[in-house]
């Protein structure tokens, strides 16, 4: 789910977050309930906090060699 809603987040001038839209359609696609769209929100939006740091910090490396 992690991957395939990543494809929803804007790009540009760097990595953005996972659309709150996004993730509220795709639990509306599998009809989570409420309790299960609080809790995954939730997972998606720690585990998109961690990636955009990784991407931060690989992007200060990636620019430090150059």
């Amino acid at each position: 789910a992690f991957w395939e809603l990543s494809s929803d987040r804007q790009s540009g001038f760097g990595i953005g977050p996972i659309p709150y839209t996004s993730i509220m359609m795709y639990c509306r696609d599998w009809d989570m309930d409420d309790d299960m769209t609080v809790t995954f929100r939730a997972l998606i939006r720690k585990m998109d906090a961690h990636f955009i740091k990784w991407n931060v910090a690989k992007e200060k490396i990636s620019k430090g060699k150059k």
